[in-house]
């Protein structure tokens, strides 16, 4: 312990020069009779910034004095000392210069006024526009277009106010005291003129952090460059390049944050919760890209408005409403066809309609011999007398998805929005085969055959209702009325064959069947209060009904089954500080949810001190419940297969403990993102045999026994993201290094042991540059080999999971690379833009793993015909699945509209 931390603080130590490495000044200069607006130009390119003021009010002011600075706020500071001027600094990168306003020293009354800017045209909000009751004085409207002010009354007159927005005409509105306004709707006409060219200096970062707010916000626009997976721009692959995210399994888009499972994770699409997020085995992602817009991404301490996970939260919004004209996006490539079409109705009402299918039988693509090792080649681990047969396949399997999703959105009024979502993605398989499985004793020509037959299906549902009303600038509301279901039915056939001198004797056959079904209704009412200097209060209900059925059937029993509805109760309170404690912003949420009779406390917090404008230090703390998780079975041939299950007295209610600690820091170079993080979970569960091994196809099978195992996780480690954004290039780097850790009562007295998804470097670099139209990228991605049961190194004395030290049954896969190249090329035709991409996925063609499986067993020979007669009694048969290869991958996108659209976002 002592020298894992102590690795931890020389790291600490090495990232201290990168932090300070600007501990000498940035600024250090003499100005004599330098006039105000040449100094400002040397500010521009010394720190990167755009300043914008009043030409009449800057240019007469000249400075005469010695400035030394370590960062733009200190440097304006010492030039601003004397003057009658003073700066704000809105957002990163841009400085506004004004005159001091000083109050009159008569008494001044005031005239308080509110209202909504918007679109003449279209009714949309225009966040942030100037609101001014003087030359010098005013508000900007928050993101909602909504502001609030207080005009002063002079001699009895409370004068007028003026709104400006750029690309608008300004307007100007007398104020009247015998009738004072009330809940403005002030309408901007749009400005047509030609605009000079525009230089971006700076793209806005991929992933952007708010200060008091522990979340990650991941825009969607930019992976449209990005090649994460064969199957073309996916956000699932996105996210997994973030810090803390595990990137290092081709075969499963599935999300496993900071070494937890998938189903620890809340992932919500307009509301509704998706159960599965991926197809065709976990390769593809279930959602599609094109219609998602942003992704709100928690790893640490979640907003109190979120329950029921224990990992992370994952809450993506579809595009927003369109109200200038039609817009059409067709993406194909080898395996996938994907069409997007958003079309307004009216002037306040739109339908966007996705949908996205597989253009081939995927079985019938290379991909599905990476899915299923049964096509693969079979060998069996016998040490030095090893033999190896090939699979004989006698038909390819069948396998097609689709995913479809449909949103109507209408907005009678600027104060109130009804927005209605479905969602439905389907999974079909059907495969069967034959294959011969030669023993290393080959006397009389003996060999075993196997027939084998799976059929599948599994679907997502999902629908939503939310209605949002702006209530008045201070209060508004949101009811989000959502329902949610998941089926999954898989049915399994094996029947072994014992083939000596060509006479065929039925020896074991094998049948299983998994069912399992989860449907939730969600209810969930939110109201905000907006309060003076940025706070804000959140106080909400939310009501989840959850009916989960489950059952498998191997031969003719049942070892797992259960059929459960229950509702949960939940009322929750947020608190955000905003402005009132200067460089401290504090987030504080309670929630409390009521189950089965038993009250659960999930309190959070989380902290951000602003040090330096550059600098943050940031911690948090939750305690989070989760009654509707996943269990793992570990079949009898050695797959496993996950249930939802609703907990009751056999499954326990997983609690999970997360702190975090950390800093932000942004200079010229880069922006670093360190957090250590802690996490404690009590109730993981297994369910698995006790004895490993199977039954013996060549003598009598053993009983099957299995037992649910409860213990307890930890996990532990730094995430790390190094991120720089500019116009012409994007680069970031994501580690992460941890331990995680489980220990179960029955399994060796309770001692900890590596977890399977333990991971202890994970290092992902991606890199893009633009060049006109074409812009091309790198991806790297390294991740140390995780655990796995080597059931070789047991013998039959020795197979019973309760008895062993699980350390002595644990081997590590090879660690895992991959290198990725991707480029793209755009081009327009009037309103239609279209785009050619070239994807080459694991361009060094390095042998991944995924898993070792171990699938048979088989006994010596009665007659003792066993090479050297050393074969162990109970010798096991299995399969390495390797993940994929060198996979190209080409793809052709076309959009067009019939109005102008914004794509994606610059920083100027």
């Amino acid at each position: 312990m002592c020298r894992k931390w102590g690795l931890i603080f020389l790291f600490y130590l090495f990232l201290q020069p990168l932090l300070h490495g600007q501990a000498g000044y940035v600024l250090n200069e003499s100005f004599d009779q330098k006039p105000l607006s040449d100094i400002f130009l040397l500010l521009e390119k010394k720190f990167r910034v755009k300043f914008a003021y009043d030409e009449e009010v800057v240019t007469p002011v000249m400075i005469s004095r010695h400035v030394q600075a370590r960062e733009l706020r200190e440097a304006l500071e010492q030039l601003f000392s004397g003057t009658d001027l003073v700066f704000q600094i809105p957002a990163p990168g841009q400085v506004l210069v004004r005159k001091e306003y000083l109050a009159p020293k008569e008494t001044v009354s005031f005239l308080e006024i509110n209202g909504r800017v918007t679109d003449n045209w279209s009714g949309a909000s225009l966040p942030y526009a100037h609101v001014l009751y003087s030359e010098s004085e005013g508000v900007a409207t928050d993101e909602n277009g909504r502001f609030r002010c207080r005009v002063p009354i002079k001699e009895g007159v409370p004068g007028s106010i003026q709104v400006q927005y750029i690309g608008y005409q300004s307007r100007k509105l007398a104020l009247d005291l015998k009738n004072p306004p009330n809940d403005l709707n002030i309408r901007l006409s749009p400005k047509v003129e030609k605009l000079p060219g525009i230089v971006v200096k700076e793209k806005a970062p991929l992933i952007s952090h708010q200060s008091g707010k522990d979340g990650s916000t991941l825009r969607i626009s930019p992976l449209a460059t990005m090649s994460f997976f064969v199957g073309g721009k996916d956000i699932f692959r996105g996210l997994q390049m973030l810090p803390g995210m595990n990137a290092s399994d081709d075969l499963s888009a599935d999300l496993s944050v900071r070494s937890g499972n998938g189903d620890e994770n809340l992932v919500l699409l307009d509301g509704m919760t998706l159960y599965n997020v991926t197809h065709f085995f976990g390769i593809f992602s279930i959602v599609n890209p094109n219609i998602v817009d942003q992704v709100k991404i928690y790893k640490n301490a979640f907003p109190a408005e979120y329950g029921g996970r224990t990992s992370a939260i994952i809450d993506m919004r579809t595009q927003p409403m369109r109200q200038d004209g039609w817009q059409g996006v067709v993406d194909l490539n080898f395996l996938t066809s994907n069409a997007v079409m958003e079309v307004p109705i009216d002037k306040n009402m739109s339908l966007l309609l996705g949908l996205r299918t597989t253009n081939q039988d995927l079985g019938e693509s290379s991909l599905f011999s990476k899915v299923d090792p049964n096509t693969g080649e079979v060998f069996l681990n016998l040490g030095a007398n090893a033999t190896s047969a090939k699979t004989v396949s006698t038909q390819q399997p069948n396998f097609h998805f689709y995913d479809a999703n449909l949103k109507w959105t209408w907005q009678p009024s600027a104060n109130t929005r009804f927005l209605a979502s479905y969602f439905r993605g389907n999974d079909q398989f059907a495969y069967d085969f034959d294959r011969k499985i030669y023993p290393p004793f080959r006397r009389n020509n003996l060999y075993f055959q196997e027939e084998y037959v799976e059929k599948a299906h599994w679907q997502n549902e999902g629908a939503s209702l939310s209605w949002n009303q702006q209530w008045n600038p201070a209060f508004k509301s949101q009811l989000v009325l959502a329902q949610s279901k998941y089926q999954n039915e898989t049915q399994i056939g094996s029947e072994f064959s014992k083939v000596q001198n060509q006479i065929d004797s039925v020896r074991t056959q094998f049948a299983n069947t998994h069912f399992n079904l989860i449907e939730e209704t969600n209810v969930h009412a939110k109201n905000t209060w907006s309060l003076p200097l940025d706070q804000t209060i959140d106080v909400g209900y939310q009501g989840v009904f959850s009916h989960v059925r489950f059952q498998l059937f191997e031969d003719s029993r049942s070892p797992l089954n259960g059929n459960k509805w229950s509702p949960q109760h939940a009322l929750y309170a947020q608190y955000q500080s905003g402005k009132t404690l200067g460089p401290l912003s504090l987030n504080l949420g309670l929630r409390h949810t009521a189950f089965d009779g038993t009250s659960y406390w999930s309190p959070r917090i989380y902290l951000d001190l602003k040090a330096e404008e550059s600098f943050h230090l940031k911690g948090s703390f939750g305690l989070y419940q989760q009654v509707v998780r996943q269990l793992n079975h570990e079949d009898r041939f050695g797959r496993s297969f996950q249930y939802w299950v609703l907990s009751d007295d056999r499954f326990p209610v997983a609690t999970t403990q997360s702190a975090m600690l950390g800093f932000w820091h942004k200079n010229a170079w880069f922006d670093l993102d360190v957090e250590f993080y802690l996490k404690n979970t009590d109730g993981v569960m297994e369910h698995a045999l006790q004895r490993t091994g199977l039954p013996a196809i060549d003598g009598k099978p053993a009983p099957l026994k299995y037992i649910l195992f409860k213990g307890e996780g930890k996990t532990q480690g730094i995430d790390v993201l190094l991120q720089k954004s500019t116009s012409k290039y994007a680069w970031w780097a994501a580690y992460t290094l941890s331990k995680s850790t489980q220990s179960f009562p029955q399994i060796f007295r309770g001692q900890p042991f590596a977890s399977p998804n333990d991971r202890r470097h994970q290092l992902k670099l991606n890199g893009q540059y633009s060049m006109g139209k074409f812009d091309v990228g790198a991806t790297y991605i390294f991740a140390s080999g995780r655990p796995y049961t080597d059931f070789s190194l047991l013998n039959n004395q020795e197979n019973d999971r309760t008895l062993l030290n699980p350390e002595s049954r644990l081997e590590y896969l090879d660690d895992y690379h991959r290198v990725d190249l991707y480029g793209n090329y755009a081009f327009s035709i009037k309103n239609t833009e279209a785009k050619i991409g070239l994807s080459l996925y694991n361009i060094l063609d390095r042998e991944n793993v995924k898993y070792r499986q171990f699938i048979y067993s088989f006994l010596t020979p009665p007659d003792g015909s066993s090479p050297n007669n050393k074969l162990p009694v109970n010798t096991v048969a299995g399969t390495e699945l390797e993940m994929l290869g060198f996979t190209p991958n080409l793809s052709f996108q076309i959009s067009s509209s019939s109005g102008l659209v914004a794509r994606g976002s610059s920083r100027v």
